[in-house]
């Protein structure tokens, strides 16, 4: 996930708004699934530990339990709404990006356009 993340943030040029919102949508799946590998680690730990206070772990476990759930069904739902475009429409889509920012480049270098104008 991190290399996607990587290589969103270098298209980022090309459409700054999209990527953004893209770059950030993979970044909050990524949050929601680093606790739940967090809550699973910690309910191992609890688990191997085996404290006389068995009430107390079940109580735990249950919330640790239900907050995986609500956890990873959020994840997967963000996950499915990120990767529901085909691949051949992003490709599609992200061509036209660039041929967007091909052209605001051209406009920026010909002699009527800002000539050496940074773009972003």
């Amino acid at each position: 996930m991190k290399e996607l993340w990587y290589q969103l943030r270098i298209l980022r040029p090309l459409h700054p708004g999209v990527f953004k919102e893209l770059n950030d949508e993979l970044k909050t799946i990524g949050e929601y699934l680093g606790q739940v590998h967090d809550l699973t680690f910690v309910a191992e730990r609890l688990s191997a530990i085996g404290t006389a206070r068995k009430k107390a772990d079940r109580i735990l476990n249950a919330l640790i339990d239900s907050r995986e759930k609500d956890l990873e069904s959020t994840a997967i739902a963000l996950g499915e709404r990120f990767y529901a475009e085909k691949p051949r429409q992003f490709a599609r889509r992200l061509a036209g990006y660039f041929s967007e920012w091909e052209m605001t480049k051209a406009r920026c270098a010909s002699p009527g356009g800002r000539s050496g104008a940074l773009l972003n």
